[in-house]
């Protein structure tokens, strides 16, 4: 299975995601990241199926939360 990681800033902005998400049935998870995992060193990130990741991208950005990266891991 593949896995992406939307890199966040705050755990409260992660948090927000997080329902964003859960309202439109994308199931996902917060995760703690290592500072070294990200380009700004973001200390949270957002857990979920890649193959979602065009509609989380949606989902964010009209919730207004904006990660800085995406990051793509196989599992």
């Amino acid at each position: 299975m593949n896995i992406c990681i939307a890199t966040i800033s705050s755990l409260n902005l992660s948090i927000k995601a997080q329902k964003a998400l859960a309202d439109e049935r994308i199931f996902c998870k917060i995760v703690s990241l290592a500072p070294s995992m990200s380009k700004r060193g973001c200390a949270y990130g957002i857990e979920f199926a890649s193959s979602e990741e065009r509609n989380v991208r949606k989902i964010l950005n009209r919730a207004g939360v904006y990660p800085s990266q995406f990051i793509q891991k196989r599992l």
